[in-house]
Order: C-alpha cells, then sequence, then structure tokens
C-alpha cells in the first residue's frame, strides 16, 4: 500500500524543500565573485525564504482549523518528511548544494537549479496523488504553482545571460 499523506505533512515537505533551496542559493551567493551575482543569488535565496514562510502559514492555518489529519502531536512523521525532503532530488537538494565550487558560474547555478525546480514539481506531483482530499490536492497544486513561477524567473535570467544581446 503506498502512503497517505495530508495536506500538513505535504506543507511540512514544501517548507523543508524551500529551506534547502534558500540554503543552495546562499551557499552560492557566498562562494561568487562578484558583488551583482551575489546579491541576485541573494535575492533568489530571500524569495526562497518567503516561499517557505507562505508554505508555513498555509500549514498553521490548516492547524488552526484543527484538521485531525493535518496534526501530529508526536511528530513522528518529522524525521520521515525531513529525509524524503531531502532525498527527493529536486529543489536545494544536498548533492546540489555540495557541488557548488567557487568557479561555479550564474549560468551553471541557475541552469542547475531549474532542473532542480522541474524535480521538484515532479515530486510534488507524486505527492499529489498520495494525499488524503481534494483540500489537500488543492494546497499540492498551489505549490506545484509557485514551483512552477520559479522556472518561469529562472529561465527568463538564463536567457538573459545566454543572450545579452536580447
Amino acid at each position: 500500500m503506498s502512503p497517505r499523506f495530508n495536506a500538513g505533512e505535504v506543507l511540512e515537505m514544501a517548507i523543508e524543500i524551500e529551506q534547502n533551496g534558500e540554503k543552495y542559493y546562499r551557499r552560492a551567493a557566498d562562494l561568487a565573485q562578484n558583488d551583482e551575482v551575489r546579491r541576485y543569488l541573494l535575492e533568489l535565496a530571500a524569495m526562497e525564504a518567503e516561499h517557505a514562510a507562505t508554505f508555513a502559514r498555509m500549514r498553521d492555518r490548516l492547524l488552526a482549523a484543527n484538521d485531525p489529519a493535518a496534526f501530529d502531536p508526536y511528530e513522528e512523521g518529522a524525521l520521515y518528511l525531513d529525509a524524503l525532503a531531502d532525498s527527493h532530488g529536486g529543489e536545494g537538494a544536498p548533492a546540489a548544494l555540495e557541488a557548488l565550487t567557487p568557479a561555479s558560474t550564474l549560468e551553471e547555478i541557475l541552469a542547475t537549479a531549474v532542473e532542480l525546480e522541474k524535480k521538484s514539481i515532479l515530486f510534488y506531483l507524486g505527492v499529489r496523488s498520495m494525499v488524503v482530499s481534494d483540500e489537500d490536492c488543492e494546497h499540492v497544486d498551489k505549490i506545484i504553482r509557485e514551483e512552477k513561477s520559479h522556472i518561469v524567473l529562472l529561465t527568463a535570467k538564463l536567457r538573459e545571460i545566454r543572450n545579452p544581446s536580447r
């Protein structure tokens, strides 16, 4: 039997994934050799932090509604969800963070980030099929829309880097 997740659990995973994304951009900014690139990467890190905060607010509203399906009083699922979020291979994956070096270019960082965002969307689509209710699906759909907006933003910047004359 496949696992079933409620919206609270999915939102916990989303928070962890966004926090991992923030770490990725902050590490890339720390390694950046150019102040303009550093500032841009810190802006991306701040966006990830804001997305994590958005998902935390969604989770908190869900918990405040006393939805028993979102309640985990002993945090038994927390370690499992942390591991799942870290190992999903998408946005902010620890392996991507470890691959950053001072020689990493903005183009390489963003190209990696786009691929990781795509994997995150695939991850959330898989999770979507495991959530408990239609309302939970709506929460996951919102997360997916957020991730798609990341891809649009990153892809536009990549095009700008690759074709500066346009």
